[in-house]
């Protein structure tokens, strides 16, 4: 293994997954991931989530996830033991265990077959992988994952796919409540013309696919999941809504997507605002109001649920922010702010929050950078 420095070289291909980042805030765990909340105990304290160290740069690469402990970060970047052709004709980023104390990070899985694609986590352990190429769907793994951030077991998942449909939509993959099932959205491959979506359920050991119900056409669906009282949430065409088991919109918010709770009971929307919406609620509260000219593309929700990282972009220019609000008093406080950060998330303990900053040329590195929250 060969850990790339900071200011390798990206390839191609890196660059352009980079550019996607930018644009939609989609290389972390785009897809509604739930972290289990952690027990607290007697002698822990609260997090003060209005208080920032200044950000610390850990490591390259592209941030992936957080292990569950707090002590390590997933990244996404090239190494020379994997060199064969992949997506675009170029080596394929694999995944490693970067220490957010600082290091030297550590290729994931056996040495010989690499890890890759978005994690996806579920309950007791088990974590999905959802391979991707240029934003779409590659293949499906399952896994174990350890609290301190180590894959094992995986496997590759063959899911069947009916003659003339496309393939899943890669962000749209999240695990049931009680962790039996993924779920996941099947687009019109001829959309935003086509038919309308299938949403399914999919067994992680098997592969087989059951249709829930059908969602909207015109782009597909986003993102897809369920909440502890059965309801599910669908992110499609720039609205978020609430469905009962028969597919049926019971709610409706506007929002470019959503995250999940860590309780399965409530789902920060996002999109020009950042707001709560509970199950079998008609309205968002909202937590971070519209900011002229600005759109939100990512938000992170902490493992306590007590606060929510986001990042909100300008239309008009290539400016980038990362601000923090906590949930119970709506409390807003600016994190960092500069032309080029990817999704903010936060560590599996909530006492840090990581992302990406992209340089500009020559080199186009990607950084890790790590803010310590206060408390």
């Amino acid at each position: 293994m060969n850990p790339a420095g900071p200011n390798r070289r990206v390839r191609p291909a890196v660059l352009i997954l980079a550019i996607v980042c930018l644009l939609l805030g989609a290389c972390a765990v785009e897809s509604p991931t739930v972290v289990p909340t952690p027990t607290p105990t007697a002698t822990e304290t609260a997090t003060d989530y209005h208080a920032f160290s200044p950000p610390k740069e850990i490591g390259p690469g592209f941030l992936a996830g957080m292990s569950l402990d707090g002590s390590a970060a997933y990244v996404a970047d090239t190494d020379d033991a994997f060199p064969q052709p992949g997506c675009e004709g170029q080596p394929e980023s694999v995944l490693f265990r970067l220490p957010l104390s600082g290091g030297a990070r550590e290729l994931l899985g056996d040495g010989k077959t690499p890890l890759k694609g978005n994690l996806v986590r579920g309950q007791d352990g088990r974590i999905a992988l959802v391979d991707l190429c240029e934003g779409f769907f590659q293949g499906l793994a399952v896994g174990k994952e350890s609290p301190d951030g180590h894959l094992t077991e995986v496997k590759e998942v063959m899911l069947p796919r009916r003659e003339g449909e496309g393939p899943p939509a890669p962000f749209s993959f999240s695990w049931t409540p009680d962790g039996s099932s993924l779920l996941a959205a099947i687009n019109d491959p001829d959309g935003p013309d086509g038919g309308p979506s299938r949403l399914v359920s999919i067994n992680p050991d098997t592969g087989a696919i059951t249709e829930l119900f059908t969602g909207e056409g015109g782009s597909g669906v986003f993102q897809f999941a369920q909440l502890e009282g059965g309801a599910y949430v669908v992110a499609s065409n720039r609205v978020v809504t609430f469905r009962d088991g028969e597919g049926r919109i019971t709610s409706s918010f506007p929002g470019n997507g959503f995250e999940v709770f860590p309780d399965f009971k409530h789902v920060v929307v996002y999109g020009e605002t950042v707001g709560v919406a509970t199950e079998g609620s008609e309205v968002v509260e909202i937590l971070v109001p519209v900011k002229p000219d600005h759109e939100i593309s990512s938000a992170s929700v902490s493992p306590d649920g007590k606060a929510a990282a986001f990042n909100r972009y300008a239309l008009q220019t290539s400016d980038v922010e990362i601000g923090m609000v906590t949930v119970e008093d709506s409390k807003r406080s600016p994190v960092v702010a500069g032309t080029s950060y990817g999704s903010a998330m936060f560590s599996g303990d909530g006492r840090a929050l990581g992302f990406n900053e992209f340089a500009s040329g020559p080199d186009f590195s990607v950084r890790v950078l790590l803010v310590q929250l206060g408390g």
